[in-house]
């Protein structure tokens, strides 16, 4: 498993993600709370507008609120929904946005009257600018108004409510989980509140007629009624939005300081913003130090390694050269210094070689860390023993890896000669293999094995081992060497897994369960392809190269340099002026090309023989099988064949070169 020492390697970010579900619940929360204040303040503000008269229908339905606060709005929702990759938030999103864009449209599409004009609308009621006059609504218009908002503020809170539903049936986090049932619970009232309120019976619909000094005061009473309740309206229309900036201001620090970002100073001299930013930061602190409590724990361990190993993936292979460089004490060359990912691993590499050069004695945990790689550099020659395959020389310097391979080469050997076939014996050396991991594995990590596992002798071999090293590391101090252990256990998990991912071997699921093996054999796969296309097309382009010189040794063709500096094309060219020479000398009728006028072009016969399944040979010109065409003018047709043997071989022997210095440059990378 990959450690937390590790995972800094490749930045800060790697840790970031240990409380991603955390802080994605906590940003939740707020979005929560801003749906229900949203839907509380559109609650309140229709019980205002119940009673007020909406004489000017050009009036926005938010007023105080512009297109450029909108197109701002527009533009955050628009951010937010593409972000959002939770179904419900982003669908959250969308609804506001749709909201903004349709309030957008009607603020822009609104007509503007005339500054002296007066409206009369069908039904009955007279309009009089804003320079004094009155306004006399109509009872149907007035009706209908409050109606349709009421019926708006409605669907807001059963939205909500259903939003808050879906939240509560999906959170397993208990706080969260409350928080979400105080907002349904207010939402709930709000709603009943909403439509348990009667509807006032209107004095102009009144089958009762009045007397008009009655009507007058009534009147009266009505408009200074309407007038309050629309100065009422106005101010919890400008402290809604005044509410709602806030609440954006707020969002928009929260977020600032939950990435981690710094603020400008303009930014942060708004209340509500550098709220946000502090609430955001405090979290993410929050967070980060729960990252760093967390590793201490297996199963945290085990998801933070799995996290970062998704990180780690394009730096993995400079990690490892990096840190092997530092670690023998190899000065680097200053283009690799350049690489932020080889530069952590030759830091890496040099720390714990001066932690090792330090250590005056050899302690518990130096010898387990050295028995553990002796283990795994056995296994890993086992490995190749046992299966047949040809080590590296490089792999042969190291005495462990030397003893396994001869082992794995003995048993190899014994199990081929007692128990039947090669695949069979194979078979057998793979599970003991696996068994062997596998048992290493849970002793290592202290899991208790199962009775039935213990029946297997290679689980118990490696369970004894892995046992006996984490006894070892748990007696060591924890130390700068501890952490190394750690990051090495890693490193040794990469590497085994990228060399089985690079040789094209198919992994246990067992290993595959090991995030940093997973990472280092998808590493090692993808190099594996990509060496082999870029080795294919090597191929390719010199068997092109190959007969392009042959055709022009054989036609006799004065080569350029530039050509005969292309290896491919020289052997070509080279076997096909042979084969010329060779004609030549047994039929003395073709010219020499070097007795030949440069200028005149070397005869090439236009005559081609091909062979039926009969063995006819027949002229390609006329179709006739003529003993002239086998025995005319043209090269003899012998000298033909086995040039064409000649080139294949020299091919064969060009693309084995080619993949021979492919393979040893990598080695010795």
């Amino acid at each position: 498993m990959l450690t937390p020492e590790l995972t800094t390697l490749g930045g800060t970010e790697m840790t970031d993600r240990r409380g991603a579900k955390k802080l994605f619940k906590t940003h939740k929360g707020w979005m929560a709370a801003g749906i229900t204040a949203a839907a509380l303040f559109s609650f309140q503000l229709a019980g205002n507008q119940t009673a007020s008269v909406q004489a000017d229908t050009n009036e926005s339905t938010e007023p105080g609120v512009g297109a450029p606060e909108l197109q701002q709005d527009i533009l955050y929702l628009q951010k937010e929904v593409a972000g959002a990759t939770n179904p419900a938030v982003k669908e959250h999103f969308q609804t506001q946005l749709d909201a903004a864009t349709a309030a957008l449209k009607k603020l822009t599409d609104a007509p503007t009257p005339d500054n002296g004009g007066t409206t009369t609308p069908d039904n009955g009621g007279t309009t009089t600018p804003d320079n004094g006059g009155t306004t006399t609504p109509a009872t149907g218009d007035t009706t209908k108004t409050a109606a349709d908002d009421k019926a708006a503020q409605e669907k807001k809170l059963s939205d909500s409510k259903s939003y808050l539903e879906k939240e509560i049936a999906g959170t397993t986090d208990p706080a969260l989980k409350e928080q979400f049932q105080k907002q349904l619970a207010d939402a709930t009232a709000a709603l009943d509140k909403l439509t348990d309120t009667g509807t006032p019976a209107n004095a102009f619909n009144d089958t009762n007629t009045p007397n008009k000094s009655t009507q007058a005061s009534d009147q009266a009473k009505a408009d200074a009624d309407a007038a309050a309740a629309a100065e009422k309206a106005k101010a919890d229309d400008a402290a809604a939005l005044k509410a709602k900036e806030a609440l954006v201001q707020t969002q928009a620090g929260y977020k600032l300081g939950l990435k981690g970002f710094k603020p400008s100073e303009s930014s942060m001299q708004d209340p509500a913003f550098a709220a946000g930013y502090k609430q955001g930061a405090a979290e993410r602190a929050a967070a980060q130090k729960s990252v760093v409590d967390a590793t201490s724990k297996q199963e945290d361990a085990a998801k933070t390694a799995a996290e970062n190993a998704l990180k780690a993936k394009d730096a993995l292979v400079e990690i490892q050269a990096g840190y092997k460089v530092g670690a023998q004490g190899l000065t680097p060359t200053d283009i690799a210094m350049k690489d932020p990912a080889f530069t952590a691993g030759y830091k890496q590499g040099v720390a714990d070689k001066a932690a090792r050069d330090a250590a005056a004695q050899k302690t518990v945990a130096e010898n387990a860390l050295k028995a553990k790689d002796a283990l795994v550099e056995i296994q890993a020659g086992y490995k190749v023993g046992v299966q047949g395959f040809t080590p590296t020389k490089i792999a042969m310097q190291d005495p462990a890896f030397v003893a396994g391979y001869k082992q794995g080469v003995a048993d190899k050997v014994a199990r081929e000669a007692a128990d039947g076939t090669a695949a069979e014996n194979a078979l057998k050396a793979k599970d003991a293999l696996v068994e062997i991991q596998a048992g290493y594995k849970v002793g290592v990590q202290g899991f208790t094995p199962t009775a039935l596992a213990m029946k297997d002798p290679a689980f118990v071999a490696g369970y004894n081992q892995g046992k006996a090293d984490k006894a070892a590391r748990d007696a060591a101090a924890k130390t700068a060497a501890d952490n190394a252990i750690k990051a090495k256990d890693a490193l040794v998990n990469i590497k085994a897994g990228y060399d089985i991912g690079k040789k094209g071997y198919k992994p246990t699921e067992l290993a595959m369960k090991d995030s940093a093996f997973a990472a280092g054999y998808k590493q090692g796969a993808a190099d594996r392809a990509a060496e082999l296309a870029a080795n294919a097309a090597k191929a390719k382009d010199a068997l092109a190269q190959i007969k392009a010189g042959y055709k022009d040794g054989k036609d006799g063709v004065k080569p350029t340099a530039e050509q005969m500096a292309n290896t491919a094309y020289a052997a070509g060219y080279k076997q096909g002026a042979a084969d010329r020479a060779a004609a030549a000398a047994k039929d003395p009728k073709t010219p020499d090309p070097k007795k030949q006028d440069p200028k005149t072009p070397t005869p090439i016969s236009t005559k081609k023989n091909t062979t039926d399944t009969k063995g006819d040979t027949t002229d390609n010109n006329s179709g006739a099988a003529t003993k002239k065409s086998a025995e005319g003018t043209a090269l003899p047709q012998a000298g033909d064949d086995t040039n064409v043997v000649a080139a294949s071989l020299g091919a064969i022997a060009v693309f084995g070169a080619l993949f021979g210095l492919a393979g040893d440059r990598r080695k010795r990378a």
